[in-house]
This record gives structure tokens, C-alpha cells and sequence, in this order.
């Protein structure tokens, strides 16, 4: 089963435009962890299992329950 999250690309990585939605598969993410940047910008790096990046607004524990509730909808209260 594929399940995809929509998140907002903050626009840090490659050349990606800022407040860009991404529709990331879950299965295929293998990091997510969250940066600090000495401007005073937080984000949080996603990296994916073929390499790609992202750099995206919501923090990790906000894509772990995005993750949990996309994947177990009937656990929901």
C-alpha cells in the first residue's frame, strides 16, 4: 500500500520554490530530522531511500503522526 503526505517545501535544498507542497511516499523516506540554521531559520531535512532531499516546514514529530494517522486511519480516536 503507498501512502503519501503532503508537506511544505521550505525551499532550502536544490532549487526548489518556497511554500511548494510535496507529496512524499512514506515507505520510501529514510531520515527525517530537524536543522538549525545560524540565520535563525528552523526546518526539518527529509531524505529519502533514492537520495533525493527535501527541506520542509512541519517537524518531525508532526510527520510521525501525519505518518501514523495516513497509515493506521482505523487507530484514529
Amino acid at each position: 500500500m503507498t501512502t503519501l503526505i503532503k508537506l511544505k517545501d521550505v525551499g532550502k535544498m536544490y532549487f526548489e520554490q518556497q511554500n511548494q507542497d510535496v507529496y512524499l511516499n512514506t515507505e520510501r523516506i529514510s531520515e527525517v530530522y530537524r536543522r538549525y540554521d545560524t540565520d535563525g531559520d528552523d526546518y526539518t531535512i527529509i531524505n529519502m531511500a533514492n537520495g533525493a532531499g527535501y527541506a520542509v516546514k512541519e517537524t518531525p514529530e508532526e510527520i510521525a503522526k501525519m505518518i501514523f494517522n495516513a497509515e493506521h486511519p482505523q487507530c484514529k480516536l
